[in-house]
């Protein structure tokens, strides 16, 4: 059972989380020596010893005891102080499962705290009650303590202890054999727990939205600036063709030139006009696909991960040890999809807002693909796939390093994640006519035609791909044409429902000359 301690002021949090951040048995004897040479009538007589018994309990808990115990007998006008030594005692009775010593030193630090007027600290200590109660099986005790905690949490507006307390009062009902209550206190805890996950999640809509508003406005700003422009050249061309009408009697010469200089002109305002649009374009199609990813794709390996660990938690210690590997494994795959979608999205964010500096160079392709193969060798070995290398060692190509590195893991990562466990993945690269190929070759589920269309277009929604059961959001093979068209090259894919996936993408052998 894992207990609820805190710390009471800012400087004693830190001075004991900064000692505690590096406790080693060197240290703690360190202390015992000052301790030896130091005024035993003291405050800080009583704070170093408060010190070395939370520094022993990390790894024993019978030699923290009687430190413990010796500061709560030192003399000191630090109420604090004391209560934060009755918790400490209480949590060394605790780990000896001395339960009723341990109630008498929690109801010690609780009387301290009601005198001192320190609600959360007195709510904090009916938490700790009510965790010792229920391990002594003292269900009505432990309902007593956890109510007042419950009621004290509600007051003052803390929301995690209020969770906390809720997530108590399930576990007592459940002991005391009260499934309906337990049930009702569980669904309150999923409640309250969705509550804040929806807080936040408001929060962070919330500052996109102001993003977006003040991109918005920025634009608005832009496009009022160039219907300004757009006004002033037409003022400029009304009061240019009157020059010319009052100068055509004399010089047909300069009138032809003056419709030429005019000509070019709109033409140049015109294209820099389609451009404009075109990256506006780009950039909603880019805001739109971001947004998308965030409040959808985040949200589902999120909720996973949560109710994994929700799961874990609640059933710890009903299940067995065959069942808790599955749970890590599970939630070790969770958090690495999750860890794959950040990344992709943070670099395509890079690539659309020009962040990743384009440096080419003469790259090795053999090295380059296994590098990446030997980046993601524990996912192949854990799959049982077997990867074959059909590569020439002198095969060159002249690109950036970095983009094609993070182009490949993209396609390699994708084809160990729709293959099947057992089959054969190909890394190939070659040359023809000054254009170098590289490309993955998997044997899994392939993609039908009509998805085939859409996997590098930003504006579409792709999240499954043929029969799988594995969930994408296409962010990564948007990313990698992106980057390959960056570098001078394109990317195709050749795939039938069933048989496997081949994508490839090209790049220039030497350097081009303009």
């Amino acid at each position: 059972m894992a207990y609820r301690i805190f710390s009471v002021g800012i400087f004693f949090f830190l001075l004991t989380a900064g000692y505690h951040s590096n406790a080693q048995i060197p240290q703690v004897d360190s202390l015992k020596r000052i301790l030896d040479n130091s005024d035993t009538l003291s405050e800080s007589y009583a704070l170093n010893l408060f010190i070395l018994c939370n520094d022993l309990l990390e790894y024993n808990p019978d030699s923290a005891l009687p430190y413990c115990l010796q500061a709560a007998q030192v003399p000191h006008d630090n109420d604090s102080l004391l209560a934060q030594v009755y918790i400490k005692t209480a949590t060394a009775y605790n780990s000896l499962e001395r339960y009723d010593e341990a109630v008498s030193a929690f109801n010690q630090a609780l009387s301290i705290y009601q005198t001192l007027q320190y609600s959360a600290a007195e709510e904090q200590a009916y938490l700790n009650l009510g965790e010792t109660y229920l391990d002594q099986g003292e269900f009505e005790k432990a309902l007593s303590a956890t109510y007042k905690a419950l009621q004290i949490s509600k007051s003052f507006n803390y929301k995690l202890d209020e969770l906390y307390a809720i997530e108590l009062l399930a576990k007592i009902h459940a002991g005391l054999n009260q499934y309906d209550s337990a049930y009702f206190y569980n669904l309150q805890s999923v409640s309250l727990k969705d509550s804040l996950f929806n807080l936040e999640k408001e929060n962070i809509r919330s500052e996109m939205e102001a993003k977006y508003e003040t991109e918005k406005k920025e634009q608005t700003i832009v496009r009022l600036q160039q219907e300004t422009l757009i006004k002033d050249l037409q003022v400029q061309q009304e009061q240019q063709w009157r020059n010319n009408l009052v100068m055509l009697a004399g010089s047909l010469g300069i009138i032809a030139i003056l419709f030429y200089s005019r000509f070019r002109n709109k033409k140049k305002a015109t294209e820099e006009l389609n451009q404009k649009n075109e990256e506006l374009k780009k950039l909603n199609g880019f805001k739109d696909r971001l947004f998308t990813v965030i409040s959808h794709d985040l949200k589902s390996p999120l909720s996973a991960f949560n109710n994994l660990t929700r799961s874990l938690a609640d059933n710890v210690k009903n299940i067995t040890p065959g069942e808790i590997e599955e749970y890590l494994r599970n939630l070790n795959q969770s958090s690495i999809d999750l860890s794959r979608l950040l990344n992709n999205l943070l670099e395509w964010a890079l690539s659309q807002t020009g962040a990743i500096t384009y440096k080419p160079e003469q790259i090795n392709c053999k090295e380059v693909m296994e590098e990446v193969s030997t980046q993601l060798s524990s996912t192949i070995a854990e799959r049982n796939i077997q990867l074959e290398h059909f590569v020439p060692s002198e095969l060159a190509a002249y690109a950036d390093r970095d983009m094609v590195i993070i182009v490949l893991r993209n396609l390699l990562s994708n084809a160990i994640k729709f293959s099947n466990k057992g089959t054969v993945i190909t890394l190939f690269a070659g040359k023809k006519d000054g254009i170098i190929t590289l490309g993955v070759k998997d044997q899994g589920v392939g993609i039908n035609h009509e998805d085939q269309q859409k996997l590098f277009d930003a504006s579409a929604d792709v999240h499954s791909v043929g029969t799988s059961t594995e969930k994408g959001t296409g962010i990564g093979l948007i990313l990698c044409k992106d980057l390959v068209e960056r570098n001078g090259g394109n990317i195709y894919v050749e795939s039938k429902l069933g048989e496997g996936s081949n994508f490839y993408f090209s790049l220039p052998e030497m350097k081009p000359s303009y």
